[in-house]
Parts: structure tokens; sequence; C-alpha cells
């Protein structure tokens, strides 16, 4: 059911008491490296290949600030599952737009975690409907079961394409 109801907010806008609401779906896919501490130190790892996917969700065409859901998966090695929701604020210009955004992420598989994530960008237009994108995200995830002593930061980089609707 859920899936009918994102692809028809993909494709139409709604109005909504006198607004328009505006769906704008990013897929992403990412790595980074990926700081934990242990035995009284910090190791460093390459973070698992994932795939992230934004629906940015605008009111009215006001690019500068508005707001997101998330959902990403890692699918290198193991299975991971982390939904989320942000605050994007975009600068308005008409090829090329840079971004800041900030939210929070819930690893539900296959352990539970909880995470903060901000992060920072470029978006570039390559068609009328398209855009590529690149960005750069600092994850501290604070508590969860298989975390080590202490957090777990991220620092990811990611690429990907959104589509204006």
């Amino acid at each position: 059911m859920l899936k009918y109801i994102f692809i028809i907010l993909c494709f139409i806008n709604i109005p909504l008491l006198g607004q328009y609401l505006n769906i704008e779906p990013d897929i992403k896919l990412g790595t980074g490296v990926n700081f934990l501490k242990g035995y009284n130190q910090v190791n460093t790892i390459r973070t698992r290949t994932y795939i992230q996917n934004d629906i940015n969700i605008i009111v009215d065409e006001n690019r500068s600030f508005f707001w997101g859901i998330s959902n990403g998966m890692e699918f290198e090695v193991r299975l991971a599952y982390f939904p989320g929701a942000y605050l994007k604020v975009e600068s308005s210009s008409k090829i090329v737009n840079y971004f800041a955004l900030a939210g929070f992420e819930l690893m539900v598989l296959p352990d539970m975690a909880f995470g903060l994530r901000f992060g920072g960008g470029v978006t570039y237009k390559i068609a009328e409907k398209f855009s590529a994108i690149f960005q750069t995200e600092l994850k501290p995830y604070l508590f969860g079961e298989d975390l080590g002593e202490n957090m777990t930061l991220y620092l990811n980089f990611l690429l990907g394409v959104s589509s204006i609707f």
C-alpha cells in the first residue's frame, strides 16, 4: 500500500489549503569512513556501501527552507535499514544550488541505533527535471545495541540524482 502512495505523491502536485506540496525524490549511493572507539583507541574502517533515498517536501515552490523524510539501506556484507527525517536549507539558483541539512536516523536492522545527521552539498541541474547531487554527511550514532564503548561516527560521501516534479 505504501509503495502506491509514494508513486502517486511522486507524480502529482497536491493543493493543500491553497498551497502546493511538491515532492522531489533523491537517490544517492554513498560510502565513507567509520570512526569507532574500542580498546582505548579510535579505529577507522570504510563505511559499508549504501543507498540513500531522500524525499524532499517543498511547499509553494519555497526552495530556501523545506523538510523531508529519508530511508537508507546498506547492502554490503550485511543488510541494514535506517529511516529518518531532516530539515534542509538550500540556495536559490538556476543551475548550481548549495544546501545544508540536519536531522536524525534510526537504524532498525540488524540492531537498533539512534543517530543524528548533518550534511551539506551541491546540486547541479543537468536537465529541466533532473539534477546531479554531491553530498557530504557527518552522522554520529549516539545510542544503540551494536555500538562500541561510545558513539560511532560516520563521515560519508554520496553521489546521486534528484528529480523535480
